[in-house]
């Protein structure tokens, strides 16, 4: 009797202790279940993370791509007005020299049609004629050089305003027509003040004494 009752009480309390256990673990497997249910509730899926990822990092590009556009733009029309008074300067210094060297052909010429009709001649006269020619051929040359120099300036402003601009071999070919235009008028001006006033002068004393030689003839026949 006392056997039958200890089995039936150890039986008893087995099946009441896994009971318990049993109960205790489907509590604690539904609670993870329900937190698992919120975090997926709450967080993004993978692939909407990617998405976000990389629509953000798209539009930080166009921002970057934008900002670049805008540099180049500021940076085409600095330059172009920049190279517009700088072709505006030049021309004004160009017609400055072009009608001082034109004044002095011009004067010059007046000069010897008036001692040609003197009846002054001679290899100084011949000297002073070739001499305007070569200062002809000179000031062609450089008016010339500044048509070039003109051109590369606008040149210039096309360069920066395109893909891929070289502004330091622009800027390099200016300083090399500046150097060729400056070379020319430097030329012009030695060969019209060591050569061309020399051969003036020269012209203008022999001038005048066969001026004064045929005056004082003329007046002996008187």
């Amino acid at each position: 009797m006392k056997n039958i009752f200890f089995c039936s009480t150890l039986f008893l309390t087995i099946v009441f202790t896994y009971s318990a256990s049993d109960k205790t673990y489907a509590l604690s497997n539904a609670n993870t279940v329900r937190t698992n249910l919120k975090q997926a509730m709450v967080s993004p899926l993978p692939s909407t993370q990617t998405q976000v990822k990389l629509q953000n990092s798209q539009e930080v590009k166009d921002k970057i791509q934008e900002k670049k556009s805008e540099i180049a733009q500021n940076r085409c029309e600095r330059v172009k007005q920049n190279v517009q008074n700088r072709i505006q300067s030049h021309q004004e210094i160009r017609e400055r020299y072009q009608k001082t060297y034109q004044n002095i052909v011009q004067n010059t010429q007046a000069k010897i049609t008036a001692l040609q009709t003197a009846g002054c001649n001679g290899e100084e006269m011949d000297a002073v004629l070739q001499d305007i020619t070569t200062l002809q051929f000179k000031v062609s040359t450089f008016e010339k050089t500044y048509e070039t120099l003109l051109a590369t300036l606008d040149q210039n402003s096309q360069i920066a305003c395109g893909d891929n601009p070289n502004i330091g071999q622009a800027q390099q070919e200016i300083r090399d027509q500046l150097k060729v235009m400056k070379d020319n008028t430097t030329e012009i001006k030695n060969f019209i003040q060591s050569t061309f006033r020399v051969h003036l002068q020269s012209l203008r004393q022999v001038c005048y004494t066969q001026i004064s030689e045929q005056s004082t003839n003329d007046d002996t026949k008187e």
